[in-house]
């Protein structure tokens, strides 16, 4: 993990180029949510802002607090930028380590939470910018960090309610910019991670950040040096996971 004060850093950075992408194409196709359009993506991101600011706020770690309802919403844009203000007053006033439930099963602080927002501002940032044809890198530390939360917090647990779900191999993801690596076989409802390289059917070599939009579904293969069983690598994006 980073620290406290990098994820409250990384999400207005991230959240300041998201606000700037998606009122350039209010109303274009985001790619990585079938179904969705800029509106869509602006309200999800700021409903989720304003969900952590009310549990943040709450400090209680044993139940979630139940969100009000708005009495009625202001233009997107205008209250994704209120949202995040809020949420960043909030993840200032509690602190790090301070009680905070959360979905997971563990760590329920509000670390964990200024982790999630950070990072899910940096995919959506992404998933703003390509509908504007270009996008810049995601940080390579925030990045490594993505990969690390998407296995250990998302893949595990999204795998233990779908037992069925398998990649069909090992996979090794391997970082061009960082001395870092992830060999992964998920079969059965069970993940399996070492650090670092090994023996996989496939081996994916890229940015960090590329890697971390990989494992979110957001990076096809022609952005890797690949070797090995493609198809293994192909079966990554039928693994469960959320938008």
């Amino acid at each position: 993990m980073l620290s406290y004060a990098r994820y409250i850093e990384a999400l207005g950075q991230n959240g300041a180029l998201f606000s700037e992408a998606s009122r350039q194409a209010p109303f274009a196709t985001v790619a990585a949510c079938p179904g969705w359009n800029m509106q869509d993506l602006v309200s999800h991101l700021s409903d989720e802002y304003r969900f952590w600011a009310v549990q943040l706020v709450a400090g209680d770690a044993t139940m979630q607090t139940t969100v009000p309802t708005p009495i009625e919403r202001d233009d997107a844009n205008l209250e994704f930028d209120r949202n995040e203000s809020e949420l960043t007053r909030c993840l200032e006033m509690a602190d790090n380590g301070a009680e905070c439930w959360n979905w997971s099963d563990g760590d329920y602080t509000s670390d964990w939470v200024a982790r999630r927002m950070a990072l899910e501002t940096a995919i959506h940032r992404v998933d703003a910018e390509l509908a504007n044809g270009a996008t810049t890198p995601i940080d390579e530390d925030l990045s490594l960090d993505g990969v690390d939360e998407r296995l250990d917090v998302h893949l595990r647990l999204e795998l233990l309610r779908n037992p069925t779900a398998s990649l069909g191999g090992t996979i090794c993801l391997i970082c061009s910019d960082s001395d870092v690596a992830w060999t992964i076989r998920a079969e059965r409802g069970r993940l399996r991670v070492r650090d670092g390289r090994a023996p996989a059917s496939v081996a994916l070599v890229g940015t960090a950040s590329d890697l971390f939009q990989f494992v979110w579904n957001r990076a096809g293969l022609a952005r890797f040096q690949v070797t090995g069983e493609r198809s293994v690598a192909l079966n990554w994006s039928r693994l469960p996971a959320e938008r």
